[in-house]
């Protein structure tokens, strides 16, 4: 065993990112030991490069798979603000959260093909989806290249 590690706890986690460490804070309000074990710093890795990124919108996939995800990922978004808030009540840190949208985007007639069947996808799934030239995205996002040609914003 790793030195500093209790053989005995009631639950070990694989993962110091946000959902290890929310799954620890549950799991320790529920009077349970817990380990999280990370291989390195603690929300270093997937949950550092996502940015705490909910966008489940953006991310649909085709299929049913695709739906249900959808599903599970637009309930997490609807959870998060409280969970959020009670993070911040719990820690006395700020958390951050910011609500905005999300933009997809097309650099070639290719992708804006792709962007079109996209839309029509989300649109079958009754998703609020806004089609953008490109001067609109780049008036909600500054930082876009010239080049963009279309989006598709969530909001």
């Amino acid at each position: 065993m790793p030195e500093g590690i209790d053989s005995e706890v009631d639950l070990a986690i694989v993962g110091g990112g946000v959902i290890g460490l929310a799954v620890a804070w549950r799991a320790r309000k529920q009077g349970l030991s817990v380990t999280v074990l990370e291989r390195d710093a603690v929300g270093q890795g997937t949950s550092y490069v996502a940015a705490g990124m909910l966008a489940p919108v953006a991310e649909v996939e085709f299929g049913e798979a695709g739906r249900v995800m959808l599903e599970l990922g637009l309930r997490s978004a609807e959870m998060w603000p409280e969970f959020a808030a009670e993070l911040e009540r719990c820690s006395g840190e700020e958390v951050g959260l910011l609500r905005t949208g999300t933009l997809v985007l097309a650099r070639d007639e290719d992708e804006a093909r792709e962007l079109e069947r996209q839309i029509a996808w989300r649109d079958s799934l009754g998703l609020r989806t806004v089609r953008l030239r490109g001067s609109e995205a780049r008036e909600r996002e500054l930082e876009l290249a010239p080049h963009e040609l279309r989006a598709l914003a969530h909001a």
